[in-house]
């Protein structure tokens, strides 16, 4: 997906040389701490940022040489979701999992209605769709916000921190909704700080930091990494029982 991609803002190395490839049907986590550059990463993914150097590659198209309407029909096969959500205030549930839809597609209202219920359905809310968002809890407003991304049927979804914030029962439940998408085939790029929940679902982990990326691979490569910024990353998870299955079993592989 990223070769040798370099950004510049201002003179100063933003992200720096970053290659990495992200499978068909996998969810590939990008782990750091904050100002790490993974959201940065993102937004290259989704065309928001252009790269100084390198190429960004989705479906065997480098987007960093499209122009604005090429750029769009790429889009329209991935989904976003949002650290904030970004739901819109003055729209209804159902209004807002449906507005890119009503805006990019040329399905009649009642398809679109249709699709919109399948996907509230998917992240059970079925009834839901004529509150507003402030009369959502956080946790709702994060099915809200998967809602949206999935109405089209999406290959891609970009999810950025998904569970910062959540109470644990509303974490696992967001968790699920991504397992069950990728029991679909669709691929997810996850940007997460928490390591629990990256090592929950996570089929590829890069470990990014300063914009570089320090280590790259499956959970036992990542546990096995000599370097030491990955031990002092991976400090907290290795201090904070009870370990996600997958971890334990990683870690007791890689020991």
């Amino acid at each position: 997906m990223l070769e040798d991609v370099c950004l510049r803002i201002a003179g100063r190395q933003i992200i720096d040389r970053v290659s990495l490839t992200v499978k068909q049907g996998d969810v590939a986590v990008f782990l750091g701490p904050s100002g790490a550059g993974k959201s940065t990463l993102l937004k290259i993914v989704l065309g928001l940022w252009r790269p100084t150097s390198g190429k960004v590659t989705i479906d065997g198209n480098d987007i960093t040489s499209l122009d604005d309407e090429q750029m769009h029909d790429v889009r329209r096969r991935m989904g976003v979701v949002f650290q904030g959500n970004a739901l819109f205030d003055s729209l209804t549930v159902q209004q807002n999992v449906g507005y890119f839809l009503q805006r990019r597609s040329a399905f009649p209202k009642e398809a679109i209605d249709r699709k919109v219920e399948e996907a509230l359905a998917f992240v059970h809310l079925q009834g839901q769709g004529s509150l507003y968002p402030d009369e959502l809890s956080g946790g709702m407003k994060k099915r809200v916000a998967i809602a949206r991304a999935v109405v089209s049927n999406p290959d891609i979804i970009l999810y950025d921190e998904p569970t910062t914030g959540l109470d644990p029962i509303n974490a696992r439940a967001i968790l699920d909704l991504i397992r069950k998408l990728k029991a679909r085939g669709t691929t997810s790029v996850v940007i997460t700080h928490v390591l629990k929940d990256a090592f929950t679902i996570g089929d590829a982990f890069t470990l990014i930091n300063e914009g570089t990326v320090i280590a790259a691979g499956s959970a036992r490569s990542i546990l096995s990494s000599q370097h030491p910024f990955v031990a002092e990353f991976m400090s907290d998870m290795l201090s904070q029982p009870p370990m996600p299955h997958a971890f334990a079993l990683a870690r007791q592989e890689a020991a």
